[in-house]
């Protein structure tokens, strides 16, 4: 869900994708000493190394798939009849997917 929200808007995926990136390239077996000091020996300090091994590699895959589609397969998707009005993505529409 991240990764969608950093596909289209720009500020999260500044403030996001450097923090993944970063984040993904260090071993997690050298994060566990320095969480486990942060948090102490509990079960959070798990939750949290769980969540960094699924979550990280998910939004980094995602991420760059989202980026490799290009712009004309989101704009049909855009007017696909998802939206309000006569089918589009808005009422003035001039893609041409919609005759004048």
């Amino acid at each position: 869900m991240l990764a969608l929200l950093c596909q289209f808007s720009a500020v999260m995926e500044y403030l996001l994708t450097p923090l993944a990136m970063m984040l993904s390239s260090i071993p997690v077996v050298a994060i566990i000493p320095v969480l486990s000091r942060l948090f102490g020996y509990h079960m959070t300090t798990l939750i949290i190394i769980v969540a960094i091994i699924c979550f990280l590699p998910a939004f980094v895959y995602m991420h760059a798939g989202l980026r490799s589609v290009p712009a004309a397969v989101w704009m049909s998707s855009a007017c696909s009849g998802l939206a309000r009005g006569h089918g589009c993505c808005c009422f003035d529409c001039q893609h041409p997917c919609h005759p004048v």
